[in-house]
């Protein structure tokens, strides 16, 4: 199309996105390079000399942290039979509301507005034999729209409870405001006293110290 109205092609970025682990029931990175070699090879054969660039920030760091919530308060409400009746739950079925200490206005912006889904959720603690309800997870900043998702399946949670969610790197804390007054996320690096030594840290408070390599 470009060539139709004289133009000639002599630089290409074909953007980001790349995902920066694999999980099962989506694209990995292989799949994708592989789509976009034989879309250059057939549109941008090397004798067009065209530069080709791509930009594989969130490939880089998706990864590269775990983030923990805790549990700061949480409502509880009886499902309404008329509206909610599944064949294996009573009427007196309890439903569950939990305020976490980061939310939309914090580390899940881009998931939620943008993505269009939560996360996964990790309990800290192993609670895999109690019953899991109905439940939802809301941020602190008591904005009727900082809802992370309102269909989760989690055991009873406590006030105190972590749950933390891997993959947190790309377009997380970088985007995070201190909206409401709300303190943002700390940084906790872990490494292993090798990597301690190579880098030439001594001490710092953020780091934690892995002495299992």
């Amino acid at each position: 199309m470009a060539k139709t109205i004289g133009f000639n092609f002599n630089f290409l970025d074909v953007g980001g996105g790349f995902p920066g682990y694999e999980t099962e029931g989506k694209q990995s990175l292989s799949d994708i390079a592989k789509a976009i070699n034989n879309s250059l090879e057939k549109y941008f054969p090397d004798e067009e000399n065209v530069e080709v660039i791509a930009q594989p920030g969130r490939y880089y760091v998706q990864s590269a942290f775990t983030l923990a919530v805790r549990v700061i308060a949480r409502r509880v409400e009886l499902l309404d039979p008329q509206h909610y009746r599944p064949k294996d739950r009573d009427d007196t079925q309890k439903t569950f509301m939990y305020y976490l200490n980061d939310g939309l206005h914090g580390s899940f912006n881009v998931h939620i507005l943008f993505e269009k889904h939560a996360p996964d959720f990790y309990l800290l603690e192993n609670k895999d034999s109690m019953p899991v309800s109905q439940s939802s997870l809301w941020g602190p900043t008591c904005n009727p729209y900082d809802c992370i998702t309102q269909e989760i399946e989690l055991p009873e949670l406590d006030i105190g409870d972590w749950l933390y969610v891997p993959n947190m790197g790309a377009y997380t804390t970088v985007l995070v405001s201190s909206f409401n007054r709300i303190p943002t996320p700390i940084n906790l690096w872990i490494a292993s006293d090798r990597v301690i030594c190579e880098l030439g840290y001594h001490s710092d408070k953020h780091l934690i110290v892995d002495k299992n390599e």
